[in-house]
């Protein structure tokens, strides 16, 4: 099994810092870069056996699918709150504000709600449903 330079990987985790999500999870991107930057710091001479490459992927696949099934669940729970009173904290002003959910927007796989004529309202910033 190869080993790969520990200042090498330092270096690819540092440089993924930089583009890493604001709520500092790593997403099935980050993993295929870190595997990517593995695969080019392996020696040549002992390269990485094929069973652990291919645990790599399986892992890679199942985190995939976990993120699919995530959105899912996510556009699915943006979908229950059509017709319901909801509360939710405006960005702008910091305020909670209170109104029905009239619309689910999906766009760039980025979900939205219209609440109240305001749209453009995250799912995440609802804090109370009626």
């Amino acid at each position: 099994m190869s080993t790969v330079n520990p200042i090498d990987l330092q270096y690819a985790t540092a440089l993924d810092q930089r583009n890493q999500k604001p709520d500092g999870n790593m997403g099935k991107d980050d993993f295929l870069k870190l595997l990517v930057g593995q695969l080019k710091a392996q020696d040549p001479m002992n390269p990485m056996e094929d069973k652990d490459f291919m645990g790599q992927l399986a892992q890679f696949s199942q985190l995939e699918q976990m993120t699919n099934v995530s959105s899912m669940l996510e556009d699915q729970r943006a979908f229950n709150l059509i017709g319901r009173e909801v509360t939710y904290n405006d960005k702008q002003t910091g305020e909670l504000v209170t109104g029905t959910v009239e619309k689910v927007t999906i766009l760039n796989g980025k979900t939205t709600l219209t609440i109240g004529g305001t749209s453009g309202i995250e799912v995440e910033a609802v804090t109370e449903v009626r």
